[in-house]
């Protein structure tokens, strides 16, 4: 009596490529050997043409355009995680640019504060600035002498006279 062999899960599924067809000829040699030793294959083969038989005796359906159309719309597209290069340089990218962010927010601040504190806080040079036609002239002031002296020469009309003689030589007219 032949010893028996059980089946594995390839052989089983060797035997359902048998059967459609599907096998190499140095398998389906295998196969046939394997058929003419083993009863429990004889049997396997015997019972899933039987099945198929069976199927082949069932009325055939077909599946609505509906049925379709729901079934391509539930299946979900598996991603892939991008490659970790990819996710370390846009992470790079990110920090690179709130780092940039950081840096303009704090220049615009210290300019904002710089000229702001350069118009509110007044300087001592202010007054010198505004008085300046006062102090290029103070060589002609120093020979005065005091405020009476200018009065004086304010009555007798000298210094107007003197006021537009000056006035049309700085205009270039003679």
């Amino acid at each position: 009596m032949p010893k028996l062999r059980r089946l594995t899960n390839e052989d089983r599924a060797d035997l359902t490529a048998y059967l459609d067809g599907e096998l190499g000829e140095d398998r389906t040699q295998q196969i046939d050997s394997l058929l003419a030793e083993n009863d429990i294959a004889r049997k396997e083969v015997a019972r899933l043409e039987q099945t198929w038989n069976l199927l082949d005796t069932l009325p055939r359906t077909t599946a609505s355009p509906e049925f379709t159309s729901r079934t391509v719309a539930s299946i979900r597209v598996e991603r892939k995680p991008p490659p970790a290069a990819l996710v370390k340089a846009a992470e790079y990218g990110r920090r690179g640019l709130l780092t940039l962010v950081w840096i303009a927010l704090i220049s615009a601040g210290a300019a904002a504060g710089y000229l702001g504190g350069r118009e509110l806080v007044p300087s001592r040079h202010d007054d010198l600035i505004q008085d300046f036609e006062l102090i290029d002239r103070i060589d002609l002031y120093d020979d005065v002498g005091d405020l009476q002296f200018l009065q004086t020469l304010h009555d007798s009309g000298t210094l107007r006279n003197w006021n537009a003689n000056n006035a049309a030589s700085e205009d270039g007219s003679p």
